[in-house]
């Protein structure tokens, strides 16, 4: 004997966990699967009214649009850290008095201890 069951709830990762589980017994037989819709009002808005005008070709072409701008983007960012990366550190002067003797770093060009 077959016992048929119809899966209610409003998480999509519930409904599949219990789905796998359920499945795994083979007198065990779920005929549908239903989920709540939080952008359709029940009695007020259809979910046929609710469905996007949009087609899957435009969905298609902006998604395609981000792709693109986001690697000219990313592309863009990585070649300039490449560039500072090659160029290395700023080179430092060493001309004598150049810093004030009080900054650690007159203090190493100078060769001046006042401690």
């Amino acid at each position: 004997m077959t016992i048929r069951l119809l899966l209610a709830d409003d998480q999509a990762l519930v409904r599949g966990a219990l789905a796998a589980l359920l499945n795994l017994e083979s007198d065990l037989e779920i005929v549908a699967e239903v989920g709540r819709q939080p952008w359709v009002i029940y009695g007020v808005l259809r979910t046929a009214d609710a469905v996007s005008p949009i087609g899957a070709s435009e969905v298609t072409a902006s998604l395609l649009a981000f792709i693109a701008i986001y690697a000219v983007v990313f592309t863009t960012g990585a070649i300039y850290i490449l560039r500072l990366i090659d160029r290395g550190p700023a080179e430092i002067s060493a001309v004598s008095g150049d810093r004030a003797p009080s900054t650690p770093m007159g203090v190493a060009l100078n060769g001046e201890d006042r401690s």
